[in-house]
């Protein structure tokens, strides 16, 4: 079963809502998939709780001159930084994380989202992807790539049909987002827990743990749970 993201439901009941469209430039509205990395890398998460797979549909939009992004997700707008065909949101944009509760864990916990990615203009996101230059390194080697003097030939002496980029700089310096058809990234939710957690009885503070493989152990002071990410253009 695909869930929605961790953070997704509780920004939506602390943030304001938007049914406003989107800002800026619309680039695409894109399917979203997150798979869980299993690893067991240090400061990676190991209790129990969190899903395997995450999903969600999102409008992509930005504002050139500002280098701005935003994700619009149903009422819940995240803003954040466009760098070429690469962005970073962060949830909440500043400040602590929001707090949550884990089944796996016994108390609460405060997390912070931040989800990076590549738009590509790639069938998947499995080895080099198509172009992730920025506006103005991609337009110095368009100039000498997109037109037909001094193009390679083919051995029959065709002129070979140009690679798609992401994003592309048009001739009145405008980027077009059209052959931008995938994004590959990740989305990490960094958990921080409280040293002692209040008692639900009124008694003294309590140790955090969490489950791990059926066995409770002591929480981690903070660790983070990383999912890899692909986007596919609706």
């Amino acid at each position: 079963m695909i869930r929605p993201p961790l953070l997704l439901l509780a920004v939506i009941f602390a943030s304001c809502g938007t049914s406003e469209p989107p800002p800026g430039e619309v680039i695409g509205t894109f399917r979203f998939v997150a798979t869980l990395d299993a690893t067991t890398e240090e400061g990676r998460c190991s209790f129990d709780g969190a899903p395997p797979q995450l999903g969600f549909e999102g409008i992509l939009s930005h504002d050139p001159s500002l280098e701005k992004l935003w994700l619009s997700t149903g009422s819940v707008r995240r803003e954040g930084e466009l760098d070429g065909a690469h962005f970073t949101t962060r949830t909440p944009a500043a400040g602590p994380g929001i707090s949550r509760r884990l089944s796996g864990c016994t108390c609460p916990l405060e997390m912070v989202e931040i989800i990076e990615g590549s738009l590509v203009a790639a069938a998947d996101c499995k080895g080099e992807p198509a172009s992730l230059e920025a506006p103005e390194q991609e337009a110095s080697r368009l100039s000498g790539s997109r037109g037909f003097e001094g193009s390679a030939r083919a051995s029959d002496g065709s002129i070979p049909a140009a690679a798609p980029v992401c994003p592309e700089v048009l001739p009145d310096g405008k980027l077009s987002w059209s052959d931008c058809s995938r994004v590959c990234g990740s989305v990490r939710e960094e958990v921080e827990f409280p040293a002692e957690a209040p008692s639900e009885a009124g008694g003294p503070p309590a140790a955090c743990s969490c489950t791990v493989d059926g066995l409770e152990q002591p929480a981690p002071q903070r660790c983070a749970i990383v999912y890899h990410l692909e986007g596919t253009l609706m």
